[in-house]
């Protein structure tokens, strides 16, 4: 398995926009922080290089901070 990336994609389904904006956090920190550490942990769990993706979505839709004007309008010049 030497080369090879495991890929993880984990869902978390939110009943509502607001509860996803807590999820994600502010310009998208928490949810990135969380892939992170999970990231370290699954590799140092499985000594295999990793790859993780966490998709928040709200009543089966993805959620997307570029869609959220409380989020968007704080991130002017960041590409999005």
């Amino acid at each position: 398995m030497e080369g090879e990336v495991l890929q993880i994609v984990a869902e978390v389904e939110c009943g509502k926009d607001r509860v996803a904006r807590v999820v994600v956090g502010q310009h998208g920190l928490t949810v990135v922080a969380v892939a992170k550490s999970v990231n370290e942990a699954m590799q140092d769990l499985l000594a295999q290089q990793l790859f993780i993706r966490i998709l928040v979505k709200v009543n089966g839709k993805l959620y997307q901070i570029a869609n959220d004007p409380r989020l968007a309008s704080s991130r002017s010049g960041v590409a999005r």
